[in-house]
């Protein structure tokens, strides 16, 4: 996102943050001979990884693979809850071009604050999003009544959470509203 809108005003503001995705490849488990990777690639792009850190690769690839431990068990959980056909949730992913994003949120100097967002107001598209625990406060994700409430995983915990996908599939499951404040002085 490079901009969203304030909600009082509607002012567009600048969101500052750095991205990095990766997909999954033949190394997170992806199974390469899939027909459906031939007939779609470009999901499927191989990872671009930076030069200038080492050990970032080997990193990166170690958080995917145990992101997507608690996200298959928690699938599994809400199919099981669900009452559908045992890895009918689970079987969707299987070799799907799932990413994962990790995100810096640069500090912030006085002139930045009440300026500049760290992330919008927004809803995931996918089935689940699984959240390591983070380094910075800021997240909020929204409760059924309304109500924003902080979102930080205790250590050695992930915050999981619905998506767009699986909320379509089942609309009692309520894919979570969530953003992340920018703080209100300079970090």
């Amino acid at each position: 996102a490079l901009a969203c809108k304030r909600i009082l005003d509607g002012e567009d503001m600048p969101v500052a943050k750095e991205n990095w995705f990766m997909g999954p490849d033949e190394l997170t488990g992806l199974n390469m001979n899939n027909p459906v990777i031939a007939r779609y690639p470009k999901p499927y792009y191989p990872n671009v990884w930076p030069e200038e850190v080492p050990t970032f690769e080997m990193a990166m690839r170690s958080l995917y693979r145990s992101l997507t431990i608690p996200g298959l068990a928690v699938l599994a959980a809400v199919n099981q809850f669900l009452g559908n056909e045992p890895g009918y949730l689970e079987e969707m992913v299987v070799d799907g071009p799932s990413r994962m994003r990790a995100i810096h949120y640069p500090p912030l100097k006085q002139e930045e604050i009440g300026k500049v967002a760290w992330g919008c107001k927004h809803t995931d598209i996918n089935l689940v999003t699984a959240l390591p625990p983070a380094t910075k406060s800021g997240l909020w994700i929204r409760r059924r009544d309304g109500e924003y409430i902080p979102g930080q995983a205790p250590e050695d915990c992930a915050i999981v959470q619905v998506g767009d996908m699986l909320h379509t599939l089942h609309p009692d499951l309520m894919s979570a509203p969530h953003e992340v404040r920018a703080p209100d002085k300079p970090t």
